[in-house]
C-alpha cells in the first residue's frame, strides 16, 4: 500500500507534467530546459511560434518569453547553424549587413552586422516585436519611445530615451511595437553580429528615421527629431 507521502508526491509530480505540457502547448517552454538547439529544430520552432501568435493563440509576452528562450538555446557553434549562415541571402547599406535566415509573411530572420565605422541611427519597426541575441562583439543599444501625438508620422518628433546599455555575447533584448520600438545601435567592438527575429515582419515602407535637432543627443533623456520615412532618409 502507497504511504501518503508517496501520494502527495505523485501528485505533485502529475501537476508539475501537466502545467509543463499546458506551457509547451501556449508555445511558452518550461524554465527547466536549458539543452542547446540546433539550427533547423530552434527554426521550426520559432515558426511555430509565430503561427500561435498570428493566429492569437499566444499573447504577446508569452511569445516574447518564448523568443528570447529559444534563441538563448541555439547553438551558434554547430555545423547547422554554420551552414545556415554560409547559404543565407547577404544585403546592406551604409549602416549595417543583413544576412537573411528566413523570411515568411510572419517571421523575419538573419544576422545583422555593424561595425564601428558606422552608427545604425534611430529608426522604428513598425508592428514588430524584435528579439536579439549578440553572437560576437559588443554593441551599444538606445530604446525609445515617442511622447507626441503624431506617433508613427513623419515630421517633428518628441522622443523619450527608456533603455541605454551595452549588449555582449549571449546578452538578449527585445523591442515591441509598444515598448522601445525606436532604437539605435553602434558598435563598441570593431564589429558586432547579432541574431535577429521579427514576429511579425515589420512594415518597411511604413518605416521611420529620426534625425536629432542636436547631433550630440546620445546622453539626453529627451530628444527633440525629425521623422523622415525611409526612401527620403536613405536618400539624403
Amino acid at each position: 500500500m502507497m504511504s501518503r507521502r508517496n501520494i502527495l508526491a505523485g501528485l505533485v509530480s502529475a501537476a508539475a507534467l501537466l502545467a509543463s505540457r499546458a506551457s509547451i502547448a501556449a508555445g511558452v517552454l518550461p524554465d527547466t530546459v536549458d539543452d542547446k538547439l540546433e539550427w533547423d529544430d530552434c527554426l521550426a520552432r520559432m515558426k511555430a511560434l509565430a503561427n500561435r501568435f498570428a493566429t492569437g493563440r499566444i499573447g504577446q509576452n508569452d511569445m516574447e518569453r518564448a523568443g528570447l528562450r529559444l534563441i538563448s538555446r541555439l547553438d551558434i557553434n554547430a555545423a547547422s547553424f554554420e551552414r545556415a549562415v554560409a547559404t543565407s541571402y547577404e544585403s546592406g547599406n551604409l549602416f549595417w549587413l543583413w544576412q537573411r535566415m528566413t523570411k515568411s509573411v510572419r517571421m523575419d530572420g538573419g544576422i545583422l552586422n555593424i561595425d564601428d565605422r558606422q552608427m545604425i541611427p534611430l529608426h522604428d519597426h513598425p508592428g514588430a516585436t524584435g528579439m536579439v541575441r549578440i553572437i560576437s562583439g559588443e554593441a551599444e543599444v538606445w530604446k525609445l519611445e515617442r511622447v507626441d501625438a503624431d506617433r508613427g508620422r513623419p515630421g517633428k518628433a518628441q522622443l523619450e530615451v527608456l533603455f541605454r546599455g551595452i549588449l555582449r555575447p549571449g546578452d538578449t533584448a527585445t523591442v515591441t511595437p509598444e515598448n522601445g520600438n525606436i532604437h539605435a545601435l553602434r558598435s563598441v567592438s570593431k564589429e558586432c553580429r547579432m541574431l535577429d527575429f521579427f514576429i511579425p515582419p515589420f512594415d518597411r515602407a511604413s518605416l521611420l528615421f529620426f534625425a536629432p535637432d542636436d547631433k550630440n543627443w546620445f546622453g539626453k533623456q529627451q530628444i527633440s527629431c525629425r521623422a523622415i520615412p525611409r526612401t527620403r532618409f536613405t536618400r539624403s
